[in-house]
């Protein structure tokens, strides 16, 4: 991207959260090149887009997935943004790649609401829409067992 294009981009930009959420991007193939899903944390987030972090990103050299995959591959293309524990996914386009990060515009703004929550949620926390786990059980003592007096 261009500083004039990226200069612009930003300008529109709406505020940014923090964020630390897990997240999965898949690609469209549009093409003949398939893109891997990428597994990262959202580190920051807005109505209209968020930045993917990810130390495996395929076109990143160090990462060992995919040497055939190019951040260009990558920039510009559609993309579905996975939240696991709400079982919803986000449609967006790819604008800023790096070598550990992506920048995706969301295809239609997010709730603010949603963003707030997203940017709360804080690493090992119960998310929404996931089953508690249920609590262990403390066997009991059967009667042969039972100290005597």
């Amino acid at each position: 991207m261009t500083d004039r294009a990226n200069a612009a981009f930003n300008a529109k930009s709406d505020e940014r959260l923090s964020a630390n959420c897990p997240a999965l991007v898949k690609f469209s193939s549009t093409d003949a090149k398939k893109i891997p899903t990428v597994s990262g944390f959202i580190v920051n987030l807005s109505v209209s887009g968020c930045l993917v972090s990810s130390d495996a990103m395929p076109w990143n050299s160090t990462s060992g997935v995919a040497a055939d995959i190019s951040a260009s591959d990558v920039a510009g293309r559609i993309c579905r943004v996975h939240l696991p524990w709400s079982k919803q996914h986000y449609i967006g386009t790819v604008r800023r790649v790096g070598g550990y990060i992506m920048g995706i515009e969301f295809q239609h703004k997010l709730h603010s609401e949603l963003v707030r929550e997203i940017a709360r949620l804080e690493p090992g926390q119960l998310r929404r829409g996931v089953a508690e786990a249920p609590p262990k059980q403390i066997p009991s003592r059967s009667a042969g067992s039972a100290r005597s007096g």
